[in-house]
């Protein structure tokens, strides 16, 4: 009897083990707006030529930040960032909307960054004119997200 008991272990946990796992979408993180939220799946960081760049993605939205540097991470001021852009793509219900930030406009914001994950909160300015008729004041949000992949 404990030998039947034993090979139905057995047997169970060998079809458990060849079972594929189900993965489920990364979440890397996430960005919330006024009247919005969206999980972002993947955020690629690294180096576009001297500059340090993260881009988080999710369906239909993408938000990149931009740290001036000479190449190298040491050169990199993660709390001095120096651009935000923010667009929405056809898969979202702000499509063609962009908004953006750029350091040589002011203030941007709370921000805590490292080479793998950033969070702040920042009043980004309409950057095209769908956005601008639609939010002239601009739009305020929240970001937080992990490096899921270098960017190039």
């Amino acid at each position: 009897m404990t030998t039947i008991k034993t090979h139905a272990f057995v047997g169970a946990m060998l079809a458990i083990c060849a079972t594929p796992a189900i993965s489920e979408a990364s979440d890397a993180g996430q960005l919330s707006w006024g009247s919005g939220v969206a999980s972002f799946s993947e955020a690629l960081c690294g180096f576009s030529a001297d500059d340090y760049v993260m881009v988080a993605r999710s369906e239909g939205v993408r938000l990149r930040l931009g740290f001036k540097g000479t190449g190298t991470l040491d050169s990199i001021d993660f709390a001095d960032l120096s651009s935000v852009e923010l667009s929405f793509t056809d898969a979202h219900i702000l499509s063609g909307h962009r908004f953006a930030r750029y350091r040589s406009l002011g203030e941007m914001g709370e921000i805590d960054a490292r080479a793998d994950s950033a969070t702040g909160t920042l009043t980004l300015r309409p950057g095209s004119a769908e956005a601008l008729d639609a939010r002239p004041d601009g739009m305020e949000i929240a970001y937080s997200f992990e490096c899921t992949g270098e960017i190039f």
